[in-house]
């Protein structure tokens, strides 16, 4: 707060601009106080409805009352007009301080579900006590104005201003490079770090140059060819060389090619920026995303998880890159495959979370956290008009009740504390939401009479991913028959979905 109640005198004789701006501050200020109070009675809602955290309850109830402190606020400053430039001025020096340093806090204590809770909070807190400034009589700010008009204390004033400029400037400057090229800035990892090495042996077959387990890539489009371009790497990394999933799908479907980017340790973080980088280039008709319900929609990993997440600001990760401060990026290392059965056990106990009701708030900070991460990728493509389909590949606790109810058991919950199947009503709906095709093979799985995943592993076998391949294909054959019955595509041509 700069200045704030200095220099303040009453304007008996007031012009028509003058009562114009008597009554505008006051109004501004009964918008600001009405905002502040239907967010607190939203929030309380909310709290009332979910019952998710006392967080929630704090936030709203400190801002339901800085919501009604500012409303007297806007009534004092409506029967006792104040005008001073000096002061306005300070005001919107102290709002603006007041909101970075605010965003600063929520940073440094996310990400976390309490995160915007806490900005909330602070926010409406700090507005609060910079508006008492209009009310008469703010002698208790006469220490912060003298300390305020020492010279050392303008400077320092001016400079922090001045520093605040240069980071947003550069932060817009990041954001513009990103939707204007290739760049990815708040990619969870570099791309290198997550692809196999080139040239080298995968499961039997050779990594071609770009560092997928596929032949060499062709960018120029093939006429008659309709060509997938597929990432995850629960099924386009399952299999042997003669036996991964995608290689049974070009043999089942021969129109198709089939361009395998499956990488061992992507997160659903990673897709928007591989796409951008390495897919996209190649010109696919069609993005086939893999989602696994235990690994992607529990990302602990990768990208950022919204608002108050520092990964989401680019100057912080660009610093943190350049610093090398890989282990802030780093969390559950899902390119280990459990052997032992214990350890098997431990790691879905982890993932059962996301099937947790009432819903865990942690697991919904997850898998919202995925979900923007999916919609960036589809927004992506659709910038190149290419369409997504997404093929959602259940856990095996998904499909053995024997083995969700000894995890159930292991975690402390009773049988009718989880919902198997909620991760794939969430995605159905973003999926609806987003108007992408989405295939769910957990029906398919369930109704299976042999094992799909490997012992003590949460991988498909041999039998699992044939299984995948053939729903696909039924699937794929279904869905885009027009397209894929066309012999006379032009090269380079984009198909909309069906």
């Amino acid at each position: 707060m700069i200045g704030i109640g200095a220099g303040r005198t009453r304007l008996p004789g007031l012009n028509a601009s003058g009562r114009w701006q008597a009554v505008l501050l006051p109004a501004a200020l009964a918008v600001v106080a009405s905002f502040w109070l239907a967010a607190g009675f939203w929030i309380l809602g909310l709290y009332l409805w979910s019952s998710r955290s006392d967080w929630q309850v704090s936030s709203g109830l400190l801002q339901v009352a800085c919501g009604l402190i500012q409303l007297r606020v806007a009534w004092h400053a409506y029967t006792h007009p104040r005008f001073d430039r000096s002061l306005r001025w300070a005001l919107v020096r102290s709002l603006f301080l007041g909101a970075v340093a605010c965003y600063l806090l929520s940073l440094g204590v996310g990400p976390t579900p309490a995160s915007e809770h806490l900005f909330r909070a602070a926010l409406a807190a700090w507005y609060t006590i910079s508006l008492l400034a209009l009310v008469e009589h703010a002698t208790g700010f006469e220490w912060l104005n003298h300390l305020c008009d020492r010279g050392w204390a303008r400077l320092g004033q001016r400079t922090l201003l001045g520093v605040l400029a240069l980071a947003l400037g550069g932060e817009a400057l990041l954001r513009l490079m990103e939707r204007y090229t290739d760049a990815d800035f708040a990619a969870a990892r570099p791309l290198a770090d997550l692809k196999l090495l080139a040239g080298s042996e995968w499961h039997g077959a050779r990594v071609n140059s770009q560092g997928y387990w596929d032949a060499e890539f062709d960018k120029t489009p093939q006429a008659g060819r309709f060509r997938i371009a597929a990432l995850g790497h629960e099924v386009t990394l399952s299999g042997g060389s003669a036996h991964s999933g995608l290689a049974q799908l070009e043999r089942q479907m021969p129109a198709v090619d089939v361009y395998n980017f499956g990488a061992p340790g992507v997160a659903t973080g990673d897709l928007a920026g591989q796409y951008r980088r390495d897919v996209a280039g190649y010109r696919p008709d069609l993005v086939l995303v893999f989602l696994s319900t235990a690994r992607d929609l529990n990302d602990t990993i990768g990208g950022p998880t919204g608002r108050h997440d520092w990964r989401n600001v680019r100057l912080l990760r660009c610093a943190a890159r350049t610093l090398r401060l890989t282990s802030l990026n780093q969390g559950l290392s899902f390119d280990q495959s459990p052997q032992e059965y214990e350890s098997y056990l431990s790691w879905n106990t982890r993932w059962i979370n996301g099937c947790r009701v009432p819903q865990d708030p942690a697991a919904v900070e997850q898998w919202q956290s995925s979900a923007g991460h999916l919609d960036r990728l589809i927004r992506d493509c659709q910038l190149h008009k290419v369409p997504v389909a997404l093929v959602l590949v259940p856990a095996d606790f998904q499909v053995s009740s024997k083995l969700r109810d000894k995890l159930a058991r292991r975690a402390g919950l009773e049988a009718n504390e989880l919902d198997p199947e909620l991760p794939q009503r969430r995605v159905a709906q973003f999926a609806a939401e987003h108007r992408t095709p989405m295939l769910d093979l957990l029906p398919v799985f369930r109704s299976s009479e042999s094992p799909v995943y490997s012992t003590n592993q949460s991988e498909l076998n041999e039998y699992g991913v044939q299984l995948t391949v053939e729903e696909l294909g039924r699937w794929l054959q279904a869905r885009y028959r027009s397209v894929l019955a066309s012999n006379h595509r032009a090269p380079g041509a984009s198909h909309d979905v069906p």
